[in-house]
């Protein structure tokens, strides 16, 4: 599947986005030689950070369950790190698991551990937030509730993680079990990490929110609040991350990832739209009140059955936290039948000021 489009997207209510409207052009699609023999791999979005002097990648596979939910090889890490993150030979050579992000033995976390984002402080230390799901029957319904978000330390730029102070290392939970919480990426700006979620129950809408910690206290633990409004439009990010309730975030898809854009002076995410082959992207000014790009980028359909999905921006340089005017989009392509084969893909995209 070639592509070698140019579209032009106009930004409504983006004032001082180096101007009113932006052009996007994407180059061809790269294929990423991803050699992890996983079935379903990637299972999450990928990810790119520095530690050390280095810049390292993040790939997610999945696990399998037993007829109770529970990851079936309880001690196998699904979670490898890259060494290579921007080459196109992420082999087995350059991606190795990490061993201490193993699921379970407690509940919350006995179905898989995904390793979503993470945050480098001043003492070399590696905060690591990962996306957990309880076991769920494998008959159950699919937005059955079993999603949480928990926390990780490193001291080796990832090698190694501690889930610190498990069973008690949640960092957002949903308002009840009726509701669950997770796919999630972290964002590091100014004092603060941003970590843009969703949280959907069986019978209601999803909604995608987000919720902030201090960079000082590192994400961990009883630190993070989630944003809410209440009357009268005060609003703020003072409900609690576990079993607090949030309010919508205006604006935001759900199952965006989000990066700060230089060229635009703005946060920049791209949404689960790509599952229609379309490249949906939306920018903000506080990372709380999104405006979408008035016309998405549409994609040349990929081979009939098969999807494409987990869309994550990295900038040409590997770092996925903070993009500018040219940058890489990864996204994942499922394979059909027998809907095991997965492929991991890129295309540059470029925004042009008018």
């Amino acid at each position: 599947m070639g592509l070698g489009l140019a579209v032009t997207l106009v930004i409504t209510g983006c004032g001082g986005c180096r101007g009113e409207s932006i052009r996007i052009t994407a180059g061809p699609q790269e294929t990423v030689a991803l050699d992890v023999a996983i079935d379903h791999t990637p299972d999450a979005k990928y990810f790119t950070f520095a530690c050390k002097g280095r810049r390292y990648g993040i790939v997610n596979a999945p696990y399998q369950v037993d007829e109770a939910g529970r990851a079936r090889f309880a001690g196998s890490d699904r979670v490898f790190r890259v060494t290579d993150p921007l080459g196109h030979e992420l082999s087995l050579s350059s991606a190795n698991a990490v061993t201490g992000l193993e699921p379970g033995p407690a509940v919350f976390d006995a179905r898989g551990v995904w390793l979503h984002g993470v945050y480098l402080s001043a003492g070399g230390v590696l905060h690591g937030f990962y996306h957990a799901e309880r076991p769920i029957p494998n008959d159950a319904p699919s937005r059955t509730p079993h999603k949480s978000l928990a926390y990780a330390e490193s001291a080796d730029c990832g090698r190694t993680w501690a889930k610190v102070g498990y069973p008690a290392n949640n960092i957002l939970t949903a308002l009840s079990a009726a509701r669950d919480a997770g796919d999630a990426n972290v964002l590091a700006v100014g004092r603060y990490l941003y970590l843009f979620y969703t949280e959907q129950s069986l019978e209601g809408a999803p909604i995608a929110v987000v919720a902030r910690a201090r960079r000082a206290d590192g994400g961990r633990p009883g630190t993070w609040f989630k944003y809410r409004c209440r009357r009268r439009r005060k609003c703020g990010f003072w409900a609690p991350g576990i079993g607090g309730k949030p309010s919508r975030v205006q604006g935001r898809s759900l199952d965006t990832f989000v990066t700060y854009n230089t060229f635009l002076r703005r946060y920049l995410a791209v949404d689960a739209s790509i599952f229609n082959n379309v490249i949906a992207l939306q920018v903000s000014r506080d990372a709380v009140d999104w405006v979408p790009l008035s016309r998405p980028l549409r994609l040349s359909p990929p081979p009939p059955g098969e999807n494409l999905f987990y869309p994550s921006i990295i900038s040409l340089g590997g770092d996925s936290a903070v993009s500018g005017q040219s940058f890489w989009l990864y996204y994942t392509q499922e394979q059909q039948p027998p809907r095991t084969r997965r492929s991991l893909h890129r295309v540059r995209v470029t925004l042009h000021a008018r």
